[in-house]
């Protein structure tokens, strides 16, 4: 029982250290990027000035995703002994709903992304 506890316990704190990460991510894209510019060639040419802070976005939503994972994993656990069924649902919803955005976060500050037609950056040039 100490571990099932345990396990519990890692979730839990993986699922409010992802919210607040989140939260701050949010913060970072605020106060670092600001608004998007009305026209989409100034959002382009205003780039270069806030790639670093698209760089730390990026890594620490992936650090949110990952943080998420734990705590879906922790809850499948949690929950697997009452109902079976929306305990694996839930798990893998909340595992593979999130897969989408990892692409996107792994490959951001590559000139071209791993899957053009998830992420919402193009390719200049195939690979």
């Amino acid at each position: 029982m100490s571990e099932e506890n345990s396990v519990l316990r890692w979730g839990g704190l993986a699922g409010i250290l992802g919210g607040i990460l989140l939260v701050a991510v949010f913060v970072i894209v605020g106060v670092f990027v600001g608004a998007p510019a009305a026209e989409p060639a100034e959002t382009v040419m205003r780039f270069p000035d806030v790639r670093a802070a698209h760089i730390v976005e990026e890594v620490l939503y992936l650090g949110v995703l990952a943080l998420w994972a734990v705590h879906f994993l922790a809850l499948y656990r949690a929950l697997r002994a009452t109902s079976l069924a929306p305990a694996l649902f839930g798990s893998a919803l909340g595992i593979l709903v999130p897969r989408e955005s990892v692409p996107c976060s792994l490959s951001s500050t590559s000139p071209c992304p791993l899957n053009p037609t998830l992420c919402s950056s193009q390719c200049s040039e195939p690979r």
